[in-house]
């Protein structure tokens, strides 16, 4: 089962991430955003529709580009 987890970096410029745990195996991606909401919107949705950990950079790639949550 894969989990995705939200990361938080930065000092007083805060920027969110994503992080994915699947079966020993961590994937992150870090300052995605500095929308909080939209990133948490998006673990989210990755954990309701157990997305595999093979998609996830090209969910990434549509969230950046055009992708609406």
């Amino acid at each position: 089962m894969t989990e995705y987890l939200l990361l938080e970096s930065g000092g007083d410029n805060r920027a969110y991430g994503i992080e994915a745990r699947c079966d020993g195996t961590v994937v992150r991606y870090e300052a995605v955003t500095d929308d909080k909401n939209a990133m948490e919107r998006l673990a989210s949705l990755c954990n309701e529709e157990k997305l595999s950990l093979c998609h996830l950079e090209d969910v990434l790639e549509d969230y950046l580009t055009d992708f609406c949550i």
